[in-house]
């Protein structure tokens, strides 16, 4: 459970509209089958 409060503590320093940043900058093209773009970094940050 430690992982989730750890991500709510990173989450919340995350800017503004960073979801709306991410698609207009091209860093996000699509979801690959992932629920939400939350979801997919969350995903992405486990395996590093």
């Amino acid at each position: 459970m430690a992982e989730l409060e750890n991500w709510d503590v990173l989450h919340g320093s995350f800017p503004a509209g960073w979801e709306l940043l991410g698609r207009a900058n091209g860093a996000v093209k699509r979801l690959r089958g992932f629920s939400s773009l939350e979801a997919l970094l969350w995903t992405q940050l486990v395996h590093i």
